[in-house]
């Protein structure tokens, strides 16, 4: 009697399984990054709080404020300091993320004007709809 055909069946599958959710979890990563990054980059920047606001998360948001973590005045689009924290700490949330862990990424903005900053022409830095030109 010959081995049966389907005897690798588990092992195969597991392998199959593991690069699947490597795989997913790479994209998801990926797709975090690029997101959040464009949100924060198009942020409108006086003195760097809204753009300091992008808070990351994993499975829940996070309905904090922050100070800027580079403060200053009359900033400007340009501005990278608080950018450059933002994705920093993106990164670090986006790295331990597992697709067959974890439930979602979030990166939430809490303050209270960033919805105006989005919809209107409050700024100067930025046309309105910055953070939907982000997730298309």
């Amino acid at each position: 009697m010959g081995v049966h055909p389907f005897a690798n069946l588990p092992k195969v599958l597991d392998a199959r399984t593991k690069e699947m959710v490597r795989l997913v979890t790479g994209i998801a990563q990926e797709a975090y990054m690029q997101a959040v990054g464009y949100a924060a980059m198009g942020t409108p920047v006086d003195e760097g709080v809204a753009r300091s606001n992008w808070v990351p998360s994993k499975n829940a948001s996070v309905r904090a404020v922050l100070p800027a973590f580079a403060p200053g005045q009359r900033l400007g689009q340009t501005e990278s300091a608080n950018l450059n924290a933002v994705i920093a700490d993106t990164r670090r949330v986006s790295e331990t993320f597992d697709a067959l862990k974890d439930t979602s990424l979030h990166s939430t903005n809490s303050l209270p004007y960033i919805m105006r900053l989005n919809y209107t022409d409050h700024s100067p830095q930025a046309e309105p709809g910055f953070f939907d030109r982000a997730i298309p």
